[in-house]
């Protein structure tokens, strides 16, 4: 590497698009070994990031799904390799796989609403950020977690007995601002 060139720019990623029947069990041996190599302090993730039209709204429509695994990134062509799908329900409603995402919200709903994929033992990184930036606290219109307990008093004592929740315990684990 010399000196015009920087660190990032010497970096290189392999990315595998997956829109053939062989690169699609290429794909499943990947996800299959992730379940077969645990390691000892970490459980087995992936990265995931959903591109598409107007996802998780009427008339989107999901066209390319990116996984992380490891140091490779897999491109899935749903739009000319349905089978894809397929694979992806299998991962995404693994719990033993953790699903880690940057404001999958509009990913999440496109998955459930058109295709019934749910995304099992997700996380947002961008809601973990949020947490983190407000202490916790609620921004712009959020109801705070110290109104909930007034927030439900018009529901009737069978609704609030079958939902199995007190919420004056839950009032009490977050302590006034």
């Amino acid at each position: 590497m010399d000196s015009s060139t920087s660190e990032s720019e010497a970096e290189t990623h392999s990315y595998v698009l997956i829109n053939s029947r062989g690169r699609f069990e290429q794909f499943q041996e990947r996800i299959r070994g992730l379940s077969e190599e645990p390691h000892v302090w970490q459980k087995p993730h992936v990265f995931l990031c959903c591109e598409g039209r107007d996802l998780g709204r009427g008339g989107g429509r999901l066209g390319l799904v990116q996984i992380g695994v490891k140091e490779d990134i897999y491109l899935l062509d749903v739009l000319t390799y349905g089978k894809n799908l397929e694979v992806l329900k299998q991962l995404f409603e693994n719990e033993g796989i953790e699903k880690i995402m940057w404001d999958g919200r509009f990913a999440a709903a496109e998955l459930w609403h058109d295709h019934e994929i749910s995304i099992v033992a997700g996380m947002d990184i961008q809601l973990v950020h949020v947490q983190e930036k407000t202490g916790g606290r609620p921004i712009r219109g959020c109801l705070p977690a110290d109104a909930m307990e007034t927030a439900f008093l018009g529901l009737s004592s069978e609704i609030l007995e079958a939902t199995d929740l007190d919420l004056r315990a839950f009032n009490r684990r977050f302590p006034p601002h």
